[in-house]
């Protein structure tokens, strides 16, 4: 079972970061990300066991493929936790890297973002 986890953590891993490289320097590419020393995972922890918050932090499956991505990356995750329906757009105005957060793929939400 843990080892079916970690390949399945490793694909979507190697996803993750395609739809992370927008590009060479620009913003959410992986070079901005190195440079930036972070990563900022957009999320709306009410969600588990995918996104919660536990304590004073957050956890759940989500959480640990964004702490993986930025450890592959050699960068600090920065967890940026918010409304639901603000998400999309937050990610297309760069408040953040990525979304990782329980959302179902629609042909309306595929016009303005990349599923992986």
């Amino acid at each position: 079972m843990k080892k079916l986890l970690l390949v399945v953590l490793a694909m979507c891993l190697a996803f993750a970061l395609v739809s992370c490289s927008k590009g060479e320097g620009k913003p959410g590419s992986i070079a901005a990300i190195k440079k930036a020393g972070k990563i900022r995972m957009l999320t709306n922890a009410t969600y588990p066991p995918y996104e919660y918050v536990k304590g004073n932090g957050f956890d759940g499956l989500d959480i640990a493929l964004g702490k993986l991505i930025a450890e592959k990356l050699g960068v600090q995750l920065e967890i940026i936790d918010m409304n639901f329906d603000l998400l999309i757009d937050a990610v297309n105005t760069d408040k953040g890297d990525f979304i990782a957060a329980g959302m179902s793929v629609t042909e309306e939400r595929k016009k303005i973002v990349e599923f992986t």
